[in-house]
């Protein structure tokens, strides 16, 4: 879909979470029973996600996932859907810790890019207390002895940066590093003493962000 394009223009009601988007016509009759604004329409009992590209340049880029609304005629005949994003892990069973993270991101950078007033509105009227989701994620079993011999390889230095641990642990006084696979395990890279070093924690994002 395009967006603020001819005589019935898609718009944002509320910036990246409600749209406005007008039935499919022909020759200026927007009906419902029309193939694709039916889909749209039937999404309120079968619960499918609408999924939204939007068109910028020569690319389509999804926004998010939405669910219908309302549909709503104006006095010249036409129609539009109201639809409203939803979260991308309500859609779903079982969401991967990376999935979430990812969705998050997204999220964050639309908000960086949305007004800066609006962005304060929502704020204001957001919850304070988050809601809890529930993620899966798959975990290799390390062996202690690589952590071990790569924790005292390092000797209390990041092995990247060179400096000191930035703290010792409360539990037990040791310098806190991180072992970090060069080649990450889900990869393919191997456990062992050869693909791991010890980091300090800037490090270790730098190594996964940077």
């Amino acid at each position: 879909m395009t967006l603020e394009n001819g005589k019935y223009a898609n718009e944002w009601l509320e910036e990246n979470r409600v749209l406005k988007y007008y039935f499919k016509n022909r020759a200026n009759k927007f009906k419902l029973e029309y193939q694709d604004n039916f889909a749209i329409y039937s999404t309120k009992e079968t619960d499918v996600p609408i999924y939204v590209f939007i068109k910028e340049d020569t690319r389509c880029v999804l926004h998010g996932v939405f669910k219908y609304i309302q549909h709503v005629e104006e006095t010249d005949g036409s129609k539009w859907f109201e639809l409203e994003k939803i979260d991308y892990y309500q859609t779903l069973h079982a969401l991967t810790n990376q999935e979430y993270e990812n969705d998050l991101d997204i999220k964050v950078k639309q908000s960086q890019i949305s007004n800066g007033s609006a962005r304060k509105e929502r704020l204001k009227k957001a919850a304070r207390k988050p809601d809890v989701v529930e993620v899966v994620t798959t975990q290799y079993k390390r062996n202690p002895d690589v952590i071990a011999e790569v924790l005292e390889r390092a000797n209390g230095y990041c092995e990247e940066c060179k400096q000191e641990a930035p703290f010792k642990r409360a539990k037990d006084g040791t310098p806190y590093l991180e072992v970090h696979h060069v080649i990450p395990l889900a990869q393919g890279g191997e456990d062992s003493v050869e693909n791991a070093v010890g980091l300090c924690p800037n490090c270790h994002r730098k190594a996964h962000y940077g």
